[in-house]
């Protein structure tokens, strides 16, 4: 009878070690409008947060070029994200990591997914944005954050870390002057004080979705808007544009 108990014991056990494998994934190369530079970059990032998650084990270098060769794909980039994960497939993963990155009205957005394989789920996904001035210094937090860290389908996040719920996504895709931002305050929400601003710069990675540009506060100082840099949690004076995120 102990034997039999320690038989489905190890059973039991060597089902829940497999249930908790670790899933092999491809990390695909960056596409969109950038420069291929930033786009190379964009995937070394992901490359490195792949590789320094627990969660996943990284295929080294899956060679997507030499895949298309044989295939006689298109050389000039990947068509789409079917044939990406047909070549993630091939490359011999079970998830592939399919990022792009693009220049809209001179801000830098920036998507990255994980999708399964075998069912083409999107499992999980990501979106920041950036500015010129700060765009390497947004890739290479990808590169050291938990993946997907920022990962939410809420537009608010629920957690109350500074006293007020925060917007889970900067309000629109570009930064605003503040003849703008006026016309936009949408019903119920405001711009945070200055003291709120930088708590949410300090947990900026548990908000998830910042930049790492200026942010307005609701604050003027010598008639100019005081805002926090999101890549020091400094104080700045605002005489530009400036990206915004809600708070009530």
């Amino acid at each position: 009878m102990k034997k039999i108990i320690v038989f489905i014991m190890l059973l039991i056990s060597i089902s829940y070690a497999h249930g908790q494998e670790k899933k092999r994934v491809a990390v695909a190369p960056a596409t969109g409008n950038a420069e291929v530079g930033v786009q190379n970059a964009l995937t070394e990032a992901l490359f490195e947060a792949v590789a320094n998650s627990e969660k996943y084990i990284l295929l080294e270098r899956a060679n997507f070029d030499q895949i298309k060769k044989e295939l006689s794909l298109q050389q000039s980039g990947f068509v789409d994200d079917e044939q990406i994960v047909e070549l993630g497939r091939l490359a011999g993963a079970e998830l592939v990591l399919i990022s792009s990155i693009n220049i809209v009205n001179n801000n830098c957005l920036i998507n990255y997914r994980l999708v399964d394989i075998l069912t083409g789920t999107v499992l999980n996904r990501a979106k920041k944005t950036a500015n010129f001035g700060t765009i390497l210094e947004v890739i290479n937090a990808i590169s050291v954050e938990p993946l997907f860290a920022d990962n939410n389908n809420d537009k608010t996040s629920p957690q109350n870390l500074c006293g007020c719920e925060v917007q889970r996504e900067d309000f629109g895709e570009k930064a605003l002057s503040r003849k703008e931002i006026k016309k936009v305050e949408p019903q119920g929400w405001r711009l945070p004080t200055l003291n709120e601003l930088k708590c949410m710069c300090k947990n900026k990675e548990k908000i998830g979705g910042f930049n790492y540009g200026v942010y307005y506060s609701s604050e003027i100082k010598d008639g100019n808007p005081i805002g926090i840099r999101f890549n020091s949690c400094f104080e700045t004076g605002i005489i530009g544009n400036a990206s915004i995120r809600y708070v009530r």
